[in-house]
């Protein structure tokens, strides 16, 4: 069978945007799981800012929110991709914002508590260098219940899609 050049550029492209759907758009789109049924509580929207270049320290921002009837208490966070995980706030103190850790978080019933920059947070101290934009890291909230749920948060940079075309 004999292919002219269009057939030939037709199929090229379909092959090529065929392997660009199976390869690339996954990759990109993918969110892992981020719900966990523990004792009605619903995670979303976790992200682990990547450190910024020269640093180790970070954080870990998401939504908690408690579908149950009675309140939840956060005592405690840990994770292997840092050396130590803590339950953090900034509050401003005369004027000055201050970052401080927290020994336990309540979330009433109904309620979503955000984590997030400038507010409560999961601080990570001494990440593991190796995680890079895109990987998946687990963490694991401890309960005031003794229950513990893992949560799982996608690494960002402040890096990803910004635009470099202004250096030189």
């Amino acid at each position: 069978m004999s292919l002219n050049i269009a057939s030939r550029s037709t199929l090229v492209a379909h092959l090529v945007i065929t392997l660009w759907l199976f390869l690339v758009v996954p990759t990109q789109a993918a969110e892992p799981a981020q719900s966990v049924a523990v004792s009605g509580l619903k995670v979303s929207n976790a992200t682990l800012q990547l450190p910024i270049p020269g640093t180790h320290n970070s954080a870990v921002y998401l939504h908690l929110q408690n579908t149950g009837t009675k309140p939840e208490t956060v005592v405690g966070v840990s994770t292997a991709a840092a050396a130590k995980a803590q339950l953090h706030s900034h509050t401003s103190v005369d004027g000055m914002m201050r970052m401080r850790p927290v020994e336990s978080l309540t979330i009433a019933p109904g309620k979503t508590l955000v984590f997030e920059s400038g507010s409560y947070h999961i601080m990570l101290l001494g990440v593991e260098p190796s995680i890079a934009t895109g990987d998946t890291v687990e963490l694991t909230l401890e309960l005031n219940s003794g229950k513990t749920a893992q949560i799982m948060a996608r690494a960002v940079s402040r890096y990803d899609g910004a635009d470099h075309s202004h250096h030189h």
